[in-house]
């Protein structure tokens, strides 16, 4: 509600904390002292927990005993992040010039132009030398789905709505094969490093029920809840306020993301095949501040899938019927998928 007067001005990510918490729906949600906002303001405690869990059923649903080292480990986590203490990161980020591309005798290649940006972010320490960072992402409206000209759109990306999102944490980047192993105790990548503990490429090969679980780890270890964004809380945070086919333009280039650069996408030109997975930090981050949105690896979204997004919430809250057999949303593309499958 109180999002309709900013006219496009943007607020603290812990004050749009707060006003969420004040016009909350449910009364016990709110704050119910005068006392309770001005310690949430003071930096004394957290306005609100991270997520909701996701729900699983219950198959899925197996015990998690901590050693006593590990649950003395926990312990310092929690204390850590007993109240949001965020801290700016700076980053440099590209975008696709409106000029002309540039050809170089047979090769050609995108324009590019570079800006500066910041975010605000925590730190979890997961175990020795192995953490999680997670971007703030500051609430607002966007426009989803694609519009009928864009380039091999699909009919389930229609009809295109506008959405309110409120703001959120977000991982900086996809879940490393050290930040898995670190929670889950295994590695199931194909792509496995030698030195999983000191890996900085994306896990794979684990399913949407996989995902359920390691955020249910990783919510008792910290002691608030994670759970995957929903389908439009990704879209928001990749597009990061634009409106192209991808975050840093109306195309896409090998230099730019780890995708499948044997075919072409717009005025874009061909690249590239790693026919892998590559560091989550090869490639620089959108507006946001966030790594490897195209490709890569595709991500898990909390959403079962849908044909359409005609019925669609439009507060930016999970669309699944809960229902354990529905197939659900994978998002930006992978290392294996053409240009046009990672928008």
């Amino acid at each position: 509600m109180w999002r309709d007067y900013l006219q496009d001005n943007e607020i603290d990510y812990e004050l749009s904390h707060v006003l969420d918490k004040l016009v909350e729906s449910a009364t016990k949600k709110r704050f119910q002292s005068v006392k309770e906002v001005l310690e949430v303001l003071g930096g004394n405690t957290n306005p609100n927990r991270l997520h909701s869990s996701i729900s699983k059923p219950a198959e899925t649903q197996r015990r998690y005993s901590p050693s006593r080292k590990q649950k003395t480990q926990h312990e310092k986590v929690r204390k850590r992040v007993q109240k949001l203490d965020l801290k700016i990161l700076e980053y440099d980020y590209k975008t696709i010039s409106n000029d002309a591309c540039l050809i170089m005798g047979k090769k050609s290649s995108l324009p590019t132009r570079g800006h500066h940006g910041k975010a605000k972010y925590i730190t979890l320490n997961l175990a020795k030398n192995i953490t999680l960072d997670l971007i703030g992402i500051p609430g607002g409206k966007f426009l989803m789905g694609s519009s009928e000209e864009e380039l091999e759109r699909e009919k389930e990306e229609s009809p295109q709505h506008q959405v309110s999102v409120r703001p959120f944490l977000l991982g900086k980047y996809p879940v490393t094969q050290a930040q898995w192993q670190a929670i889950m105790g295994t590695n199931p990548s194909r792509f496995a490093d030698s030195n999983v503990s000191q890996s900085k490429k994306p896990v794979e090969r684990i399913s949407w029920f996989d995902c359920g679980l390691f955020c249910e780890r990783l919510s008792q270890i910290v002691g608030r809840e994670f759970r995957l964004p929903t389908e439009a809380e990704w879209e928001y945070a990749c597009r990061g306020k634009t409106i192209t086919p991808f975050h840093f333009g109306a195309t896409i280039g090998t230099s730019l993301a780890n995708y499948n650069g044997e075919d072409i996408y717009g005025s874009g030109f061909e690249g590239e095949n790693r026919r892998q997975t590559t560091d989550v930090d090869s490639f620089p981050p959108n507006v946001f501040g966030l790594w490897d949105l195209h490709g890569n690896v595709a991500e898990w979204c909390a959403d079962s899938w849908h044909d359409s997004y005609y019925d669609a919430p439009v507060d930016g809250s999970a669309w699944t019927t809960n229902n354990p057999k529905d197939p659900r949303v994978l998002k930006g593309g992978s290392w294996l998928h053409l240009p046009g499958s990672c928008r």
